[in-house]
């Protein structure tokens, strides 16, 4: 999880980075939510600090989990192999310390099972993937927005998580008021941080819509600037082409600036 928070910040720009760890912080705390629900409820006699590690296999790996699926829309990052391979055996594993516990909690757990054959099969996982580990942005304009659509989703989707661990809590009947307590505070926890976000959010899309309406003066104001100057004023490729020109280069062809931009001095001149 520390590996990937760094990974992260050190691709992120500044301005993003408050954006990034609030989407990261809620699926954490969701994550830990769902886990607290389901164990809690089941501790019983159990002792504060076993309970605390029973809870911390899991919900650390879930923790990373995800952090890992936040970097790939928010980094806009390629379906790598090598990365999805290895996010799929951290859930594995996450899943398997979830289970092996809560047989634990009930007293029920066996040896030699297929559980066991689990593990070593997805932390032997996650070493294979990291062979062939990639973090590589992708530029492909649809996958850009179908990535900031995922972002746009992720509040819900922590507040999901949050209320499905309440409600499974539910389903094990009377448990101690200092119980219900911690879950109910930890969903609280994820919906104030999804208020935040949208904020964030909001805040972000304001500013954005000014920079624009400030771009958009500033053409206008360059715009008139250029159309006044009876000066000859051009833009030029570095292949000669007209890019964009104004009424003064106009009257020295005797020609409109649809007909001189996408044009060389040669379209209107010979060589010589």
């Amino acid at each position: 999880c520390a590996g990937l928070l760094l990974q992260a910040l050190h691709r992120t720009p500044t301005s993003q980075r408050v954006t990034l760890l609030l989407d990261c912080a809620l699926m954490a705390i969701a994550a830990v939510s769902l886990v607290l629900a389901l164990y809690l409820p089941r501790g019983g006699e159990t002792s504060l600090l076993a309970l605390l590690a029973l809870i911390a296999y899991p919900a650390t790996l879930f923790m990373a989990l995800g952090v890992g699926l936040i970097l790939i829309p928010s980094l806009h990052l390629k379906p790598a192999a090598g990365y999805l391979a290895f996010l799929a055996a951290v859930l594995v594993t996450g899943l398997c310390w979830m289970i092996w516990n809560l047989l634990a909690l009930n007293g029920g757990i066996t040896h030699g099972s297929l559980l066991n054959s689990l593990f070593s099969i997805s932390i032997a996982g996650c070493g294979a993937a990291t062979l062939f580990w990639r973090m590589e942005r992708s530029d492909h304009p649809r996958w850009i927005r179908l990535c900031e659509g995922f972002l746009r989703l992720i509040p819900l989707v922590a507040v999901i998580v949050a209320c499905t661990g309440v409600a499974v809590s539910q389903i094990y009947g009377e448990f101690s008021r200092q119980v219900s307590f911690i879950i109910v505070l930890g969903a609280l926890a994820v919906i104030a941080l999804a208020f935040l976000r949208q904020s964030k959010l909001l805040q972000d899309f304001q500013e954005l819509q000014a920079t624009s309406r400030r771009l958009q003066q500033s053409e206008q104001l360059n715009h008139l600037i250029l159309e006044t100057l009876p000066d000859l004023v051009w833009m030029k490729d570095t292949n000669g082409v007209y890019m964009m020109c104004n009424p003064g280069i106009e009257k020295l062809y005797g020609a409109s600036k649809k007909a001189i931009i996408g044009k060389t001095d040669f379209d209107f001149h010979p060589p010589e």
